[in-house]
């Protein structure tokens, strides 16, 4: 007579291997009878493990919650997100899931006030205008999603697999809109959707950066968009300060790795930024010390990031520079001296680290220095670079802002302790975003230190501004010297 077997239809308690396997475990430990059958090694379930693993993928928001991760459930502060997961809105189509809700307010709730200074006018702290944008939208609610997934990366892998799929069906949502469109690309949502694939991008953890189209997309919107500061509600004229701020700072900084975000420097762009830029509120863009304080995400005079935007395409120049440049050049310099004078006037050391790096860039593109001599002031800018690094408080700054100059001075470095110092700082930068966009340029950074040049043209000095050559390029010029 055969004995009768404890099996349960479904194995909720069983071992993992019956469980993978689909088949009824008897439960017998540390043993069951089906592995000892198939010569199988038992493996039992932990005590936090949900019982049944078959029937029920386990979120990665129910994995955060059972971490208790610091960075995750507890963070989210508002009363509605701490009494359920249920939505109290309907979120739009296809992102339904209890993951992309929990998302969408995380992001709205931990995410979106970090993307504006702290210091900025308190009209900036009211950003729900966009969120309201994201449930009309689904695009924008799925690069919402992909941007609060990427942040959650180190606590559960669940999330960036969330992430690049609503990336993938934003993209998608994005074509079909624009598609069914009729030339009108003033619509908030949409300018919206391309501004925060700018952000979504710069994140990323798990490819390049392609930030470059959507930066240039959102150049060609806010040229056919009218500045809403006059006559117009406050929400308008908050959303349209900070999509051309986030342009600016992203198309300024972003152009030293791609050639082809030069289009900033395009003079009928620079008539509209100046139109978006004349709100009062602010104080006149003239008195740069003025409104250093009170900007959402710019923390200083967007002519300083023109100024960085020339410098930039100015010093990618490899060959000997044009009586039009060399014009440029002057007035390049000029500005940069009416800009050091007022950024003495501040305790910030990050202006500081600014004004050193733009010097390197105006050098590497002197158009009456000999090479040795513009390679020796790039040194002396260098020296006292990596002397501010310690100074630099690290928590009052987007991380872009702070990659940007230590890009620049890791390029130009050559001495080890110069590089050491460069790769520590990038370290803990790479840490508090959880790699992104400091962990791409600190490899494009190794690969031209490991790059050395054998040619008996090139001095050891020379190596600074090859490197710097290297970065602008966007390859290893370096290389092609050995």
């Amino acid at each position: 007579m055969t004995p009768i077997s404890s099996a349960k239809l479904r194995t909720r308690t069983g071992c993992l291997q019956c469980r993978k396997r689909r088949k009824k475990c008897d439960e017998a430990r540390p043993q069951c009878a089906g592995c000892s059958r198939n010569r199988l090694q038992c493996v039992w379930p932990s005590d936090k493990q949900r019982k049944d693993g078959r029937t029920r993928r386990t979120s990665f928001v129910e994995e955060l919650a059972s971490n208790g991760s610091e960075d995750g459930l507890s963070q989210i502060d508002s009363p509605t997100l701490r009494t359920g997961l249920r939505p109290p809105v309907l979120m739009p189509s296809p992102f339904q899931l209890e993951e992309h809700c929990y998302l969408y307010r995380y992001f709205g709730s931990v995410i979106l006030p970090q993307m504006v200074r702290r210091n900025s006018l308190a009209r900036y702290t009211d950003q729900s205008y966009m969120l309201r944008l994201a449930l009309e939208f689904p695009p924008l609610m799925g690069v919402l999603i992909s941007i609060a997934g990427m942040k959650l990366a180190s606590f559960n892998g669940g999330s960036i697999y969330c992430a690049v799929q609503s990336y993938i069906q934003t993209l998608n949502g994005l074509r079909r809109a624009l598609s069914q469109m009729n030339d009108n690309v003033s619509n908030d949502a949409l300018l919206a959707t391309v501004i925060t694939l700018s952000v979504f991008e710069s994140s990323r953890l798990d490819t390049t950066l392609k930030i470059a189209p959507h930066v240039m997309a959102s150049g060609v919107m806010l040229k056919k968009r009218r500045a809403r500061w006059v006559n117009c509600p406050q929400a308008s004229a908050v959303f349209d300060r900070i999509c051309v701020e986030s342009f600016v700072y992203h198309a300024s900084l972003m152009m030293l790795f791609d050639p082809s975000l030069d289009s900033l420097s395009q003079p009928d762009l620079r008539i509209v930024l100046s139109k978006y830029f004349s709100d009062p509120v602010h104080g006149t863009q003239q008195d740069h010390t003025e409104a250093v304080g009170s900007q959402p995400i710019l923390h200083t005079s967007y002519e300083f990031f023109l100024l960085i935007a020339d410098a930039t395409k100015l010093a990618r120049l490899s060959r000997p520079s044009t009586e039009a440049e060399i014009h440029t050049w002057k007035h390049l310099e000029q500005q940069l001296l009416q800009w050091t004078q007022v950024m003495q006037k501040s305790d910030d050391i990050s202006a500081d680290l600014y004004i050193l790096v733009l010097w390197v860039l105006l050098f590497k593109s002197h158009p009456y220095l000999p090479p040795d001599e513009i390679d020796w002031e790039i040194g002396a800018c260098v020296t006292r670079s990596i002397a501010l690094l310690p100074l630099v408080d690290r928590s009052h700054y987007f991380t872009s802002s702070l990659v940007w100059p230590l890009a620049i001075l890791g390029s130009v470095a050559i001495l080890p302790c110069e590089r050491i110092a460069v790769q520590n700082f990038m370290s803990v930068l790479i840490a508090s975003s959880l790699g992104g966009q400091a962990a791409w340029i600190l490899r494009r950074l190794e690969d031209i230190w490991s790059s050395h040049p054998e040619s008996g043209l090139i001095t050891f000095l020379q190596r600074r501004s090859l490197g710097l050559q290297a970065l602008l390029d966007g390859h290893n010029e370096i290389a092609g010297l050995e």
